[in-house]
């Protein structure tokens, strides 16, 4: 009787163990972990997303991408996707922000952050892969802007990031006087107008004559009436010199910077008679 006794005990302790092996193998599933398009096969016993990562040594960051959530429960055969988030500088017609993107390539980068249109001028290829630490990229994008330079107005097409851009692409110089409506380093909106104005300012130096004088003397030998010029009168020089400013082509300003006689005028003698007339016969 107790023979049978112990038969039947340990039987079912046996049983229960088997059931338990069983049942651990059971909680035992294959699944597919997908980090940045790159996948493994891993086996776990975890029943969470979550779970399954902190196995994996991974804490998803605030702007990583994890699907399905660390919530939600695994099963066997299921795919866990984490996506990690690179950190951008984007610089868009200089204007600077700091974005997130998850996508591994420059050209994904810009199809997720909503950069659509071909005709994009890039700081770095489109085939260029966004490094996990992150990268800065920069973006000109086509707009119409009005230029106004040269005694010209015309409405252009493009992708230039700045004034200064623009002008460097239209093959414009500017002088240290020029001024400009826009400064270089600012940001080109669409339907913005920019306008040059050429500023000329230069030394200018003329020369006006100064009239003689005429010095009158009398001339006892000479009767009433009667004038001789004894030396003859020669006109002198000014010298003035100007800063003389011209905008496009028109005088707007001067400024008179000296003034000196620089030959003087000989005066004019003239002998005056003083001799009474003889009375006529």
């Amino acid at each position: 009787m107790r023979r049978s006794l112990r038969v039947s005990l340990f039987a079912l302790v046996l049983m229960g163990l088997v059931g338990a092996s069983a049942a651990f193998y059971l909680a035992q599933k294959s699944v597919t972990l997908t980090i940045d398009g790159q996948s493994r096969e891993i086996s776990t016993y975890a029943g969470t997303a979550g779970e399954v990562l902190a196995e994996e040594g991974l804490t998803p960051a605030a702007h990583d991408v994890v699907l399905p959530t660390a919530a939600s429960a695994v099963h066997d055969g299921d795919t866990i996707v984490v996506n990690r988030a690179r950190p951008l500088t984007l610089t868009v017609d200089g204007v600077r922000s700091e974005v997130h993107t998850t996508a591994l390539s420059v050209d994904g980068a810009l199809t997720e952050l909503g950069f659509r249109s071909d005709n994009l001028v890039l700081s770095a290829s489109r085939s260029e892969r966004v490094p996990l630490d992150g990268m800065d990229l920069a973006i000109s994008t086509s707009k119409d802007v009005t230029l106004i330079a040269d005694g010209q107005q015309r409405t252009l097409t493009t992708t230039a990031a700045t004034a200064g851009d623009l002008l460097a692409e239209q093959g414009i110089a500017l002088s240290a006087t020029d001024r400009v409506s826009l400064y270089p380093t600012q940001p080109l909106l669409d339907a913005m107008v920019l306008q040059v104005t050429r500023v000329q300012v230069a030394d200018v130096v003329e020369v006006h004559p100064v009239a003689f004088a005429t010095v009158e003397t009398p001339d006892p030998n000479a009767f009433t009436g009667q004038k001789t010029v004894t030396q003859q009168g020669v006109p002198g020089e000014q010298t003035v010199t100007w800063r003389v400013t011209v905008t496009d082509g028109v005088e707007t300003g001067r400024e008179q910077l000296s003034s000196a006689v620089t030959t003087a005028p000989v005066d004019q003698l003239v002998a005056v008679g003083t001799k009474a007339k003889p009375a006529p016969a």
